[in-house]
Order: C-alpha cells, then sequence, then structure tokens
C-alpha cells in the first residue's frame, strides 16, 4: 500500500539534513511503529507523505501510496488522498485545531456523514461536538483530533505522538482505539514510546540521528535487537 524510496529530507538555510535516505514499505491491513527521540527524523518522513513539510524542506526520493507518487502529484490530485484516504493525526492537538470554530463544526468539514458515531467511538460526548477546543482537556482534543482523521473512513491512519502528555485513563482508550483499527484498517504510529508501539505494532522501525537503522517484527526487535542504539532503548524499558 505505502512504498518509500529512497527518502531524503534537507533543511539547506538551516544546513541541517532530518532524513538519509529513507526505504520501507507497508501493506494494506499492517500497523507498523516508527520509534526514535525526538529529531531523529521520524516527524518529518510522516509528514513528507502528504506533502506538510514547509516550501524550504529539499525533499527526494519517491513515496507511493497505492501505486502512485505523492511527490509528483499536484495540490488537485494530493486533495483526493490527503485527509480521505490517508489520515494524520497531529502530536500538538493543541494547535491543530482551529481556535474559533466548534470541533463538531470541524468533524463537519471533513463531510462525516455520523459525527455522533464517531465521538462515541473516541469516547467523547455528543454534547462536546458544540465546544470550542479551548473548552476541552488535553486528552479530549487529542481525542477529537483522532475522530477528524478518521472522519473520511481512510484506509491509512498516521498517528504522531497521540498519547503524549495524556493521563493513564485516556492513553488506555486510545491504545485500544489503535491496537485493534478501530479507526482504520492501517496504522503508521510515530512515537517515542516503546512500549506503547510494541503494544500496538507489528512491526517496527527504529530510526536514530535521520537515519532508519533498524526494522523487522515487534517480537523480534525486543527480543533480538542487533544496533546498539535498540539495545539501549530496550535495556531502559520493562516489557
Amino acid at each position: 500500500m505505502l512504498h518509500i524510496r529512497h527518502l531524503s529530507i534537507a533543511f539547506p538555510f538551516r544546513k541541517t539534513t532530518a532524513l538519509f535516505d529513507l526505504s520501507f514499505s507497508m501493506q494494506e491491513g499492517e500497523s507498523v511503529g516508527i520509534i526514535g527521540e525526538s529529531g531523529s527524523g521520524k516527524s518529518s518522513a510522516v509528514q513528507a507523505i502528504l506533502r506538510l513539510l514547509p516550501p524550504t524542506a529539499e525533499v527526494r526520493g519517491s513515496i507511493e501510496f497505492e501505486g502512485e507518487d505523492l511527490l509528483q502529484m499536484n495540490e488537485r490530485q494530493l486533495s483526493t488522498i490527503r485527509g480521505k484516504k490517508i489520515g494524520i493525526a497531529f502530536q500538538e492537538s493543541g494547535t491543530s485545531l482551529n481556535p474559533i470554530m466548534t470541533v463538531g463544526a470541524q468533524l463537519e468539514e471533513t463531510l462525516c456523514d455520523s459525527p455522533h458515531q464517531l465521538f462515541e467511538i473516541v469516547g467523547l460526548q455528543a454534547a462536546d461536538l458544540k465546544r470550542y477546543p479551548h473548552e476541552l482537556s488535553g486528552g479530549m482534543k487529542q481525542r477529537a483530533l483522532l475522530a477528524i482523521a478518521c472522519a473520511s473512513r481512510p484506509k491509512l491512519l498516521i498517528a504522531d505522538e497521540p498519547t503524549t502528555a495524556l493521563d493513564p485513563h485516556t492513553k488506555q482508550g486510545i491504545s485500544f482505539l489503535l491496537e485493534h483499527n478501530i479507526l482504520a484498517p492501517s496504522l503508521l504510529l510515530v512515537s517515542h514510546d516503546l512500549p506503547l508501539a510494541a503494544k500496538i505494532c507489528k512491526r517496527l522501525l527504529i530510526f536514530h540521528q535521520g537515519h532508519l537503522i533498524e526494522e523487522g517484527p515487534t517480537e523480534k526487535i525486543i527480543d533480538s535487537p542487533k544496533h546498539p542504539y535498540t539495545q539501549m532503548l530496550i535495556s531502559h524499558i520493562n516489557l
């Protein structure tokens, strides 16, 4: 379904390279986790998929979704993919939601035919549809953002740090939705939380300093990590 080949991302004005020669694929129905610390290139990689990087970014390589190279599409073509076939929920729920629109209005903008049902699935109440973002807690904003990302029933959900700074109960609820593919049939999870990704995803990609340093089935990565960085990550957690 998704095939990324030799993807490199640089920011010439900053004289930095965020990602070096990334290649990986995922099939429909897969749950794949991208793991790495801040600055490892993981968020840049998923932003590149939907062409959401700033214009100053220099992007090379190819990103094919269902056989079409997203990097070669114009904006009209991208509009048939972005938010429709591929949904994305960003890490910063507070800045991703429009502050002057109710969350219900933002959900309706996606042409969602059953906003109440979708809100119920993510654990929100019908009354929350009438609220503005500033009236919601951080956990409620994150759940609203997931609902909006999945309103058009996308084939692939990209979730960028979906449980950061959430209380344990809310984190457990969102983790359950992601683990059981309730929001979308395929998931690309971006996280620094290795235990979370190990629970949700069947396959892991480990990023470090802009490089994909290790990938494979989750069980194999956890039981037999090969790269020293992966070994260090696993040594600091309790799975």
